[in-house]
């Protein structure tokens, strides 16, 4: 698969530089057990978690330049005549144009929490591996010393204990490499569809609707859980069904680790055309709370430059100003909280005495007033 080669490529230029912080790691391990006769093994893992999550971190950047222009790359080249190749036309529409740069805007922001929160997500998790490692590769060598008499007992101790971290360092390197390009190749392809999705781009008044399929490595290696959702075809604000749980994507970080980790499956994402629009004429007014969350959201961009994209700036005035949103815009503002409200435990509270960037953006789009009103007007509408 052309996507599987692309990963690879990330992958290979990863696995040596995670190596080497295993190397040096080990190296620790080393020289501090020769020291002191014993290793404090979760003090020792977390002096090594800035250089895992500096390193996780570029791994992702890497691979959300790689694949976060997919579906976008394939608008441009077809000139929104999805599945027709004949002729390559150029967008001219404007409105088009405005859309494709709102979405630009709004994945780079999304990406950028993305890659703040699910980085150190995996740090920790790495790190926690590594004091059982490090641990583990203690108890081992002290149970053998007895049958090491040439040396003093810590120094084979100790030398044995570099050697049990080495001797998985390689294989250790290989799988967080491939579960990092492979959890941030799927959030960021299916990132930017569920955007487009979200902008209502539409040609001739149909609506260009974006699909996503389930695509499965059909081999020995396979879970038959895996197996059983090839080809699974969904709407893209639906989630697959992959051994019972609910996933947005390959390696979603809600499925438990047996369905997530070392998962070789990919979604493939497609362009279609929809029926032609109805436009509902039916608005909704937002509440005085939401006017003022957006107010405040406005106020605190002013104030410390940063914060929400041209979208959330202009749905702030909407909110402000408390005028009516057709229902479009409250399905929008919908889906725009339930992909980012999974920050909100990190980023909610202030830092250093100001808002955080993630807050600020929060508040433009109303806040958890904005949140619980499009939510149930939502459900209303599905009902």
């Amino acid at each position: 698969m052309e996507i599987d080669a692309r990963k690879r490529k990330i992958e290979a230029n990863a696995i040596p530089k995670l190596k080497a912080i295993f190397r040096n790691m080990a190296n620790d391990a080393e020289r501090i057990y020769r020291k002191n006769g014993s290793i404090d093994s979760r003090e020792l893992a977390n002096n090594y978690y800035p250089e895992f999550l500096k390193e996780i971190r570029d791994i992702m950047r890497k691979t959300t330049r790689e694949f976060g222009f997919s579906l976008r790359e394939d608008l441009q080249k077809k000139g929104l005549n999805f599945g027709i190749d004949l002729e390559i036309k150029e967008i001219t529409d404007s409105d088009v144009k405005n859309k494709l740069k709102e979405i630009n805007a709004e994945l780079e922001d999304a990406t950028t929490f993305f890659i703040a929160n699910s980085s150190e997500k995996q740090a920790r998790f790495i790190t926690q591996t590594n004091a059982r490692e490090i641990a583990l590769a203690i108890t081992q060598e002290e149970v053998k010393f007895n049958s090491q008499k040439a040396l003093p007992e810590w120094i084979i101790i100790s030398r044995n204990i570099k050697i049990n971290l080495l001797d998985k360092a390689q294989w250790r390197s290989e799988l967080i490499a491939a579960q990092v390009v492979g959890l941030t190749e799927s959030w960021s392809r299916n990132e930017e569809a569920e955007i487009i999705q979200d902008a209502e781009l539409e040609i001739d008044n149909r609506p260009v609707e974006v699909l996503k399929t389930w695509i499965a490595i059909l081999d020995s290696k396979t879970r038959p859980t895996h197996a059983a959702a090839d080809f699974q075809q969904v709407g893209i604000n639906q989630n697959f069904i992959v051994g019972g749980f609910e996933a947005k994507y390959p390696r979603d970080e809600n499925l438990p680790a047996d369905e997530a980790i070392n998962c070789r499956c990919i979604a493939d994402y497609s362009n279609a055309f929809g029926s032609k629009s109805f436009k509902s004429t039916e608005t909704y007014k937002p509440t005085d709370e939401m006017a003022r969350n957006a107010a405040r959201g406005l106020e605190w961009r002013k104030e410390y430059g940063r914060g929400g994209t041209s979208i959330g700036v202009a749905r702030a005035n909407q909110l402000k100003n408390r005028e009516n949103l057709s229902e479009s815009t409250v399905k929008r503002m919908h889906s725009y909280f339930s992909r980012h409200g999974n920050y909100r435990s990190s980023h909610y509270e202030f830092r250093d005495g100001e808002p955080t960037t993630w807050r600020i953006a929060w508040e433009l789009w109303g806040g958890d007033a904005g949140r619980d009103w499009a939510k149930r007007i939502a459900e209303k509408l599905r009902d």
